[in-house]
């Protein structure tokens, strides 16, 4: 519901205003902070609890690196052919991890240590590929600058000042974020559990804070006026997009509830079904911005749109399949 809130106050003031600049540091901070707290309960004996369910390992790799990615840049290539929604797609079907699926993964009785170990996993995986994808990405993104068929009039004047800092600030790669934004937190964790007053008001606060950072990030994410370009957008290219997104997440929620049901419900299995079906969008929608000079609008339009139907298709099936089975905490 937090998440929505901010995505209806984004649409107001964004169509509205259309003022809001992005500034790389105020973004640190907001997804530093976002992350934080559910960090402060992880400790180092919990890692390495994935030895005892090697089954749930290889499974992960599978499917976050084969199955989805493989239909997930299919599907986006026989749409929209080599386009900057291809590439997003492919950023997309890679992040297999996402903060805030721990209250799903608390409420439905999911086995906690487990996610974290396939949390830590699936983050090094992500920032080793992210390594050559980023340069990949840099090299080729200028192509689809500005893409006419996106836009119901001129592109040109809309695109003209289309770019993510302004120029008080540096260009930071993209990857360079990756490790600020993964490893800084950590960190900061660590030293925050060195005073038990400040980690215990963390701790016991956890849910509030982490609703108010995730309000005040998806907020002033949607509300950049990068953004704006949507309202501008043609109506049948933004209904395709939207159209592609709702497709990849219906079949990536067939395949995990296929194998969900072949594995026999647990909370180990129950870990990895919330695994594979939450993208980190919030770290794609910084991605998107960093990646604005050299990608069109669409690209961070599938991030953007993702967060509805995410969303909605986790709030849906909660309610269909884990509360009918008694499995809701």
């Amino acid at each position: 519901m937090v998440n929505l809130m901010a995505i209806l106050s984004w649409i107001i003031v964004n169509y509205l205003f259309w003022w809001i600049p992005f500034t790389s540091v105020l973004c640190i901070i907001a997804a530093v902070f976002l992350i934080l707290p559910p960090l402060m309960e992880i400790h180092y004996k919990d890692l390495l609890i994935i030895k005892k369910f090697p089954k749930f390992f290889y499974l992960n790799l599978i499917i976050n690196y084969l199955i989805f990615p493989v239909v997930w840049i299919g599907l986006a290539y026989l749409i929209f052919g080599k386009s900057s929604v291809l590439y997003a797609f492919l950023l997309l079907s890679l992040l297999s991890w996402w903060w805030l699926v721990m209250s799903w993964i608390t409420k439905t009785w999911a086995n906690t240590k487990l996610w974290f170990n396939l949390f830590v996993l699936n983050l090094l995986i992500f920032t080793v590929i992210f390594f050559p994808l980023d340069f990949y990405l840099q090299k080729i993104g200028h192509e689809f600058m500005i893409n006419p068929a996106e836009f119901s009039c001129d592109a040109t004047e809309l695109t003209k000042n289309f770019s993510c800092w302004n120029s008080t600030e540096w260009w930071v790669s993209p990857f360079s974020w990756l490790l600020v934004l993964v490893f800084f937190p950590f960190i900061l964790s660590r030293i925050f559990n060195l005073f038990p007053k400040i980690s215990s008001f963390i701790i016991s606060k956890k849910s509030i804070l982490t609703q108010i950072w995730s309000f005040s990030v998806i907020f002033y994410i949607f509300a950049l006026k990068q953004l704006h370009l949507v309202f501008n957008m043609n109506l049948i290219y933004l209904s395709k997009i939207f159209g592609l997104v709702i497709l990849v997440y219906i079949i990536m929620f067939t395949i995990n509830f296929f194998i969900f049901k072949k594995l026999w419900d647990s909370p180990e299995s129950r870990s990895l079904f919330w695994i594979w079906i939450t993208r980190f969008l919030t770290l794609g929608l910084i991605f998107s911005f960093l990646y604005a000079q050299y990608f069109s609008t669409s690209f961070m339009l599938v991030f953007a749109l993702s967060y509805l139907v995410q969303i909605g298709f986790s709030t849906i099936f909660t309610k269909i399949f884990f509360k009918k089975s008694n499995l809701w905490n």
